[in-house]
């Protein structure tokens, strides 16, 4: 898993955008891992 380049790339955005952009990665990381069980 990427999370550390997932990091680096949310860090890329200013801190309103990087909230909305953890936030939506975070959803789809937890759909995955639902998809995975």
């Amino acid at each position: 898993m990427n999370t550390k380049n997932s990091i680096e790339r949310t860090q890329a955005f200013p801190p309103p955008l990087q909230q909305t952009k953890g936030n939506s990665d975070l959803f789809k990381n937890i759909s995955t891992c639902l998809n995975d069980l």
